[in-house]
């Protein structure tokens, strides 16, 4: 998830705050306004034929790989790490 900055009037705001006062008093817990703006532009992007997935092909291919990509590094941290370990400061 990527975090962005949109700008609304007052108008959007308090019926936005209406909406997530009522969706908490339902649900039992807190809806805040960014999961109902999610929700909405999920639904416009769905109208508009656009195919929504939870997970990118990308991204699940980038977390499969994730621990693969990551030993060989890992192992330089730690030789780096016990090298300085060595050095008195």
């Amino acid at each position: 998830m990527e975090r962005t900055t949109i700008y609304l009037d007052n108008i959007i705001k308090e019926n936005l705050l209406d909406i997530s006062l009522r969706e908490s008093k339902k649900e039992g817990k807190r809806v805040g306004m960014a999961e109902i703006i999610r929700e909405a532009l999920l639904e416009y992007l769905k109208r508009r034929g656009n195919a929504v997935k939870s997970e990118t092909p990308k991204v699940v291919r980038m977390l499969a790989t994730k621990g693969a990509l990551n030993k060989d590094f890992e192992k330089r941290v730690k030789d780096v790490q016990k090298k300085l370990n060595k050095w008195k400061i």
